[in-house]
């Protein structure tokens, strides 16, 4: 196995964004490692369960995923989540020779209680996300501790998608292979594959309410990164809002069909 590792002086933080630079006949991607472009990224422009890769600006492998439909098959058994863990979009890790060193793969036990996991470099990770507004947060923990954070903005131009890793210093080894697993997220999760776009600009809101929000820490990247604490609060009032008005008018709805359809 030849596994390369990325060496960062220790003391010094990790900030990775990947940019999405083209769409439409192919899907490419931009991997910059505090501002220094550092790999291309790809994935398949007809289907999520072809490789994503990750490469070089040489042009040479890092990693690839391969996916594994026998997983994906059982996934499909209903409500399996209810007695047992319940897993999808596996993805196995390649490295530069082709060689299996770990695997990708969304874990759900339960209701309301999923995750990514990621088994590579002899440990696990584990990654658990949320909605706020108009930003999606991935925190990364090894063990019991958080080590990075991954943040999507939901404003959008030409379904460019564009994300930024935060990652402590202590952490570094795992850039490429998180770098990996954004790709994997974009791949499977915002590919937008059935559009053609020259002028498209988009902007979302979406609250998720799950049993994994316990491991989202408002003050992480204030904490670690001096950056602007996060209104968590404040933001999920709006969710709860939001929600309440959604309810209310589709029970409306319903009670409105209900009547006419049976009683009127």
């Amino acid at each position: 196995m030849n596994l390369r590792l990325v060496t960062i002086k220790k003391g010094e933080i990790m900030i990775i964004d990947v940019k999405q630079i083209k769409t439409n006949l192919e899907i490419k991607f931009e991997i910059y490692y505090d501002e220094k472009l550092h790999n291309i990224g790809t994935c398949s422009r007809s289907s999520s369960v072809f490789s994503t890769k990750m490469y070089t600006l040489e042009g040479d492998i890092v990693f690839s995923t391969k996916f594994n439909p026998i997983t994906q098959v059982t996934s499909w058994i209903p409500f399996k989540w209810l007695w047992s863990k319940q897993k999808s979009n596996v993805n196995y890790i390649l490295d530069n020779t082709g060689q299996n060193i770990g695997k990708i793969e969304h874990v759900t036990e339960g209701l309301f209680y999923s995750y990514h996991i990621i088994e590579c470099l002899s440990t696990a990770l584990k990654i658990y996300s949320i909605s706020l507004g108009e930003e999606d947060y991935y925190m990364i923990y090894r063990n019991e501790t958080q080590i990075g954070m991954i943040v999507k903005n939901s404003y959008i131009k030409n379904n460019l998608d564009y994300y930024k890793l935060y990652l402590l210093d202590d952490f570094t080894d795992y850039s490429d292979v998180l770098s990996l697993f954004i790709l994997y997220c974009d791949n499977n999760y915002y590919g937008n594959r059935n559009e053609i776009v020259a002028y498209k600009t988009e902007k979302s809101w979406e609250y998720s309410f799950s049993r994994t929000d316990k491991f989202f820490n408002a003050q992480w990247l204030k904490e670690n990164f001096e950056l602007k604490e996060i209104e968590y609060e404040e933001i999920r009032k709006k969710g709860k809002i939001v929600s309440i008005l959604f309810l209310g008018c589709f029970f409306t709805l319903l009670i409105v069909i209900i009547y006419y359809k049976f009683l009127a």
